[in-house]
């Protein structure tokens, strides 16, 4: 058999994953040891054919073996094109960065078929995002473009999530995630998704940069309802181990206005969204939201921040009243923090450090 026949079929196992073929991922596995042993006895006129060669890289950029790779590519007189995208796809399955880097900035797109364009760009991108991640999203817009519905375009999309956390670019965020859940619902990676777009609105404080909540809605919409309830106290509990008050208790409420009365779900929207409050400016409100939790319907994680924020409620009081002095004239009181004596200033701050890292999201 032809090596680039295996490696179409790798192509569509990998595109299986992205569509949730989870029988796919153990495949791709075995597939890529099997190709390994072809390579190993692949006649040296097959790998000769150009085809063959680019079939090569493809097995490469996914996983394949480079001490196989090599031993076949080295007797071949190889073209100068051709030449520097097997010594990139070489350095990059041996993870040398700079060599993969060095030699895939020399490769001309334009010059390869859709299919390995786009695998290229989506490798240069990754390759490139710690120096200039402007321009690694671009080059995952043209890995999108040229491979629509693969596992390429998907592996970009969770990228651009993350790249865009990053800058912050705010619009490029909701483009792709949006895209990623009208386009990749099913996929094997949809944890990753979840991670990936999480971390990216904590990064960016997304209410602070321009987002709002009906615009993460819109976003969400598409989730089927208990998919968009888990997102929101996903993004809530990450919230408030991160300290992002206002998208915490935003994303709480969201997420409580679609559970039902005495469910976990309620529970855990009550719980970020008290936890957030009672160490706040909304301590009374929040203390009564925490003590009617029923403990029993929330995971170890969430039961260990409940007894944090019940014990900070039970330590944070109404600010006492104090004397004024004389001395501080109105215009320099107005310059503290709303005049607050300094062991509540002190207690308030520590609240809000216990509040931090309750556990990993769920």
């Amino acid at each position: 058999m032809q090596f680039r026949n295996a490696a179409r079929t790798l192509e569509k196992i990998q595109d299986a994953t992205a569509s949730g073929d989870y029988a796919a991922a153990e495949l791709h596995s075995k597939l890529i040891v099997q190709m390994g042993t072809d390579l190993t006895n692949a006649k040296e006129s097959d790998l000769r054919d150009v085809r063959n060669l680019r079939a090569v890289a493809v097995y490469l950029f996914s996983g394949g073996n480079p001490n196989v790779a090599e031993r076949r590519l080295i007797p071949l007189k190889i073209d100068p094109e051709n030449k520097v995208l097997l010594d990139g796809a070489l350095a990059y399955a041996r993870g040398d960065k700079a060599g993969a880097i060095k030699f895939l900035e020399n490769v001309d797109l334009a010059t390869l078929p859709p299919t390995l364009a786009g695998r290229v760009a989506l490798v240069k991108s990754i390759l490139t995002s710690a120096d200039d991640i402007k321009a690694a999203l671009s080059l995952l817009s043209t890995a999108r473009a040229l491979m629509p519905g693969t596992l390429v375009e998907e592996g970009a999309l969770r990228r651009c999530i993350s790249f865009a956390g990053k800058l912050p670019d705010i619009e490029q965020l909701e483009h792709c995630a949006s895209s990623y859940i009208r386009r990749f619902p099913n996929s094997l990676y949809w944890k990753d998704f979840e991670e990936s777009f999480t971390l990216s609105l904590i990064e960016m404080d997304y209410l602070k940069t321009g987002g709002t909540m009906p615009r993460l809605n819109n976003i969400l919409q598409d989730l089927p309802p208990a998919d968009d309830r888990q997102m929101l106290l996903m993004i809530s509990k990450a919230a408030v181990s991160h300290g992002r008050h206002s998208l915490a208790i935003f994303t709480a409420q969201s997420a409580g206005a679609l559970s039902r009365s005495g469910s976990a779900e309620m529970a855990r929207s009550d719980l970020y969204e008290g936890a957030i409050l009672v160490a706040g400016e909304g301590y009374e409100s929040g203390k009564a939201k925490l003590e009617k939790i029923n403990a029993s319907l929330l995971d170890h994680s969430d039961r260990l921040l409940l007894e944090k924020a019940l014990e900070l409620s039970r330590q944070i009081v109404r600010k006492p009243e104090t004397r004024k002095e004389e001395s501080i004239k109105p215009q320099a009181a107005a310059g503290l923090e709303k005049d607050q004596p300094p062991a509540y200033s002190s207690l308030l701050a520590r609240a809000k450090a216990a509040l931090a890292d309750p556990g990993p999201a769920k």
